[in-house]
């Protein structure tokens, strides 16, 4: 449950944090999404919560 909750709050800052080739895939590898290197996620990208493998 509390993976749950921590998972949630990253994805949330994730959503809206400036630096698409920094902050947002540090911020989605952290909560378990496999990101490749070198990318740029737009702000206010949604990447799905239940299955980000």
């Amino acid at each position: 449950m509390f993976r749950n909750m921590i998972q949630r709050l990253l994805h949330k800052l994730a959503f809206i944090a400036p630096g698409g080739d920094t902050i947002r895939p540090w911020l989605h590898r952290m909560r378990g999404a496999r990101i490749g290197k070198n990318v740029w996620i737009s702000q206010f990208t949604y990447i799905d919560e239940l299955l980000n493998r």
